[in-house]
């Protein structure tokens, strides 16, 4: 009898005050359970997934909203607060050595008072003495040499009395530049497998790319088109040439446009297109590439080693590098990028070896910063630039699938094989990266790795 109301127990749902048998085991809280409670604990753990969900848009809407001016706006805070403590520290100092100062000259007031009119008295003296002097017409050497002798005795005491009275010793402040250390965040591209959004486009012939803070600017064979991160927003009608670049001009606040023969500027706001004041092709040479930085302008040109820097503000030429200074006779330039730090990319072909190289230079003198050699996995590849924050550069094979990160030295960071033919890259605020290829536009963030180093 013991032993069946026993078993009878073990039959019966582990929750308190339940009679009822057993429908299932859950191997979570390890008990038995009946199918009401079962039920009731399958629901309460699936009520735990919404705020997880939740939680999960929540992350994901926050990293969307990042930008990279955001990551330096607390070192730079931190910066303008230790310059601001540092001045209080010398403005507090000075404040109570001028209160020193106000103590001594009061401490000494009525001294300096009697010997200001004891002095005065005694150059009165010896004023009258000379102007009488002067008046009688009768001075002899013994006279005026004892005036001499009073009124260096006037400026000894002078002297003496001087540094009794306030001196001031001041030892130089030496600032050294590691008090303020800056520590940088090396920043790594995702291993590219799914972008984190993706637009279907329509085949371009050129694939020409631009982007700025907010939107992306591409060629979809006939017309321009217009994105943000989100969405496509407008299609611009297009009715001249081939567009073969595009770059965004901070200074104007436009994108700069560029065909074989013509350069036009695009305003966003109002998607209205304009020539682009005072160029004039050189000796009937044809564009090909452009870049912008500020004030600065730089264009190429097509199977050419030119390359001409104009000015934003006067639309004038300022300067202009050609062979052998930019490149060698028998090269050409395919692409040219500004990078931050006066820096300015290009991609070089050699057609008769045929070799690629890219090659940082200084963008204000042309002296070369480094150079790397890049083997093309196509024959008929070439390629293209896009700069990353940190001078560091994306290289892609145009019309191959190979993408490259290079490190601010040179150096091959990572190397990834795309899926699909590459046409173009380009950079969206700082922290999206923008893949085009022959029918799609993928994005990309960035993977910010913590690994910090010491800037010296």
């Amino acid at each position: 009898m013991s032993s069946q109301l026993s078993t009878e127990k073990l039959n019966k749902c582990q929750m308190k005050s339940c009679s009822r048998d057993i429908e299932a085991h859950c191997y979570h809280c390890r008990r038995d359970l009946c199918s009401k409670h079962f039920s009731k604990h399958k629901q309460s753990l699936h009520n735990q997934i919404d705020p997880v969900a939740n939680q999960i848009n929540e992350l994901i809407h926050q990293i969307n909203l990042l930008i990279l001016p955001e990551f330096t706006q607390v070192p730079l805070r931190e910066l303008e607060q230790w310059r601001k403590e540092s001045h209080q520290l010398i403005d507090q100092l000075c404040l109570r050595k001028r209160r020193e100062i106000k103590r001594s000259a009061q401490k000494y007031e009525k001294e300096f008072i009697c010997y200001n009119i004891e002095q005065r008295k005694i150059l009165e003296e010896i004023k009258q003495k000379l102007l009488q002097l002067v008046h009688d017409k009768n001075a002899n050497r013994r006279q005026i040499e004892t005036i001499k002798h009073q009124l260096e005795d006037i400026t000894l005491s002078f002297i003496q009395f001087y540094k009794r009275f306030i001196h001031l010793e001041t030892i130089p402040l030496s600032i050294e530049d590691e008090y303020v250390k800056v520590s940088k965040t090396t920043i790594y591209l995702y291993n590219l497998n799914k972008p984190t959004k993706q637009f279907h486009l329509t085949r371009g012939t050129l694939s020409a790319l631009a982007t700025n803070e907010n939107y992306i600017l591409t060629e979809e064979y006939p017309n321009l088109c217009l994105y943000n991160y989100q969405r496509r927003l407008c299609e611009l009608v297009w009715n001249d040439n081939e567009v073969y670049d595009m770059c965004w001009s901070s200074s104007l606040k436009v994108f700069i446009i560029l065909t074989l023969s013509n350069l036009f500027i695009l305003d966003v706001p109002t998607m209205k297109l304009e020539n682009f004041p005072g160029m004039e092709l050189y000796r009937n040479e044809r564009y090909f590439r452009c870049t912008c930085f500020e004030q600065k302008l730089f264009i190429s040109y097509w199977g050419s080693t030119l390359v001409d820097e104009y000015s934003l503000l006067s639309f004038n030429r300022d300067k202009r590098w050609q062979t052998p200074i930019t490149c060698a006779y028998d090269e050409q330039i395919f692409d040219i990028k500004y990078n931050v730090n006066e820096q300015l990319g290009l991609t070089i072909s050699n057609t008769s070896k045929h070799q690629w190289r890219v090659d940082v230079r200084n963008s204000n003198t042309m002296d070369l910063l480094w150079s790397l050699e890049t083997p093309l996995s196509q024959f008929h590849s070439s390629l293209r630039l896009c700069p990353l924050p940190d001078s560091e550069w994306i290289v892609i094979e145009w019309g191959g699938r190979q993408l490259y990160e290079l490190s601010v030295d040179g150096r091959l960071k990572t190397k990834i094989h795309y899926e699909n033919e590459l046409k173009n890259v380009a950079m969206l605020n700082g922290k999206i990266v923008a893949v085009r290829t022959v029918d799609k536009l993928d994005l990309y963030d960035l993977n910010y790795k913590l690994l910090t180093t010491t800037m010296n």
